[in-house]
């Protein structure tokens, strides 16, 4: 059931034989069964996060790893978000680029825990509501702007198409216009042409601009595209896991790998005091330039 999933997302081969004998534990249990079916409804169509409870209860059925569990549940979900796409006139390939999320989440997932699943359940439930998509590089979303500060007449509870940075690679400059123009495309009868986005990012955090993210870098150039109107800082570090996989610890500095500039930079900065924080970030596009 899920083995056609896996292949579209270009799961690696070798999460493959967990994956399928997951599923296969999962489908052999009717009380499993119906529960999976179960998460799978309340994914789709409850605006609760319910599917959450039914997930713990087949892991404890079953008594495979929870992060396992979740990650199958998604994929077996696949088959019938095929049939919302289509009767939304949307294309499958978008649904299939979309969920491409889950194999980013499956890697950070290994790299951070060593288990074929995920760890971030409680964010997949839009792409299955069709209101999360992506679009080459970047993934968006329409929700109301939460935040106080306002720009180019957007107030707090107007919308605004929300950018989200998956793991998908390098931010390179081509890729980030060519995926806010395709953005800007699918949004733009919503806002009368001209389209307001916004993204609160550990890569929007001024602090690390100039230090950690040089002038010329991808991420600089992904971060000078917003005007930033607040920011906080983390002491926390609750980031720290997105750029070395794993989690921050009093002695993660000691463990975290430094084989890129980037980790090193940031590695520098968190020895001399820095802390890593979190950024809310805005721009106006009208299909051809940045207001």
């Amino acid at each position: 059931m899920i083995l056609e999933a896996c292949k579209n997302l270009h799961f690696p081969e070798e999460s493959l034989p967990v994956l399928l004998d997951a599923e296969t534990v999962i489908l052999s249990m009717p009380e499993a069964a119906a529960e999976a079916q179960t998460a799978i409804d309340l994914l789709m169509n409850s605006p609760e996060k319910e599917y959450l409870d039914s997930m713990q209860r087949i892991a404890d059925l079953t008594a495979l790893p929870r992060m396992t569990v979740d990650m199958v549940v998604f994929l077996m979900a696949a088959e019938p978000l095929k049939d919302r796409y289509a009767g939304a006139k949307l294309p499958e390939s978008l649904m299939w680029e979309s969920l491409a999320d889950l194999r980013y989440k499956l890697f950070e997932c290994r790299a951070v825990h060593g288990i074929w699943g995920t760890f971030v359940s409680r964010w997949f439930q839009r792409f299955y509501q069709l209101e999360r998509f992506k679009f080459g590089r970047l993934e968006y979303e329409k929700i109301p702007y939460k935040w106080t500060p306002s720009f180019h007449n957007v107030k707090t509870g107007d919308p605004v198409v929300n950018v989200h940075i998956p793991s998908d690679g390098p931010l390179r400059e081509e890729l980030v216009t060519k995926s806010i123009q395709m953005a800007w495309e699918f949004y733009r009868d919503d806002f009368g042409g001209i389209v307001p986005f916004e993204c609160h990012s550990w890569m929007l955090y001024p602090p690390l601009r100039g230090k950690v993210f040089p002038d010329g870098s991808n991420i600089a150039k992904f971060h000078d595209l917003f005007r930033i109107l607040e920011w906080q800082d983390q002491p926390e570090n609750k980031d720290f896991w997105r750029v070395f996989n794993i989690n921050w610890s009093e002695d993660a500095l000691d463990k975290a790998p430094a084989d890129t500039s980037l980790r090193r930079s940031l590695l520098a900065h968190l020895r001399g005091g820095g802390t890593m924080g979190e950024g809310l970030g805005v721009f106006v596009y009208d299909g051809e330039k940045f207001i």
